[in-house]
């Protein structure tokens, strides 16, 4: 893994090598799914701190539920929903390089999102822009965005609910930042 500055300044996770293929998150999404539950498993209870503004965030239960299962996520374009499977192998550092955009009270959120499900998100959302890549020929990377969406119960601790609204940006070089590390702890 290593970390890229695009042209806007903004810090992209890339992803050097793609667990699941395209054509495998169509024709077996149950499989891939099966496979990222494991992977969020590991995850339950550990915690990440985005950089921007110092805020820890937790993993729970429904992070793995929502983030594999959400209408986002079923609904999404093949590419788009398999960039977002592959994402998890680098979750952590997706999360900790997330930059903050806005705050949305529970009440608005249900209003919008018609939010089916129980859970306690007393005290509304967070929302943070992400970007993350994969490494395509030289030195060029394909990147997405995406916006974090961070939930925030009644004791005011926040949780990684889901990555939303995934896009595919263009093909772009970057400058790189860090040197690769090794995040094989929840593979």
């Amino acid at each position: 893994m290593k970390i890229i500055i695009d042209e806007n300044g903004d810090k992209v996770v890339v992803i050097e090598k793609e667990l699941f293929t395209k054509s495998k998150v169509r024709n077996k999404y149950g499989q891939v799914a099966k496979v990222m539950k494991k992977m969020f498993v590991k995850l339950e209870g550990q915690s990440v701190v985005i950089n921007d503004n110092n805020r820890e965030v937790f993993f729970d239960k429904f992070t793995s539920d929502e983030f594999i299962w959400s209408r986002d996520t079923i609904y999404s374009k093949k590419r788009l929903k398999t960039a977002k499977a592959n994402a998890v192998k680098e979750i952590k550092e997706i999360i900790s390089n997330a930059k903050y955009k806005n705050h949305m009270e529970l009440f608005q959120y249900k209003k919008e999102a018609k939010l089916k499900r129980k859970i306690d998100a007393s005290k509304g959302f967070d929302y943070y822009k992400v970007k993350f890549a994969f490494e395509k020929e030289g030195e060029e990377y394909q990147v997405f965005s995406g916006v974090l969406n961070v939930r925030i119960d009644r004791n005011s601790k926040n949780f990684v609910y889901d990555i939303t609204k995934i896009s595919e940006l263009q093909l772009t070089s970057g400058n790189p930042l860090s040197m690769p590390t090794d995040n094989s702890d929840i593979l």
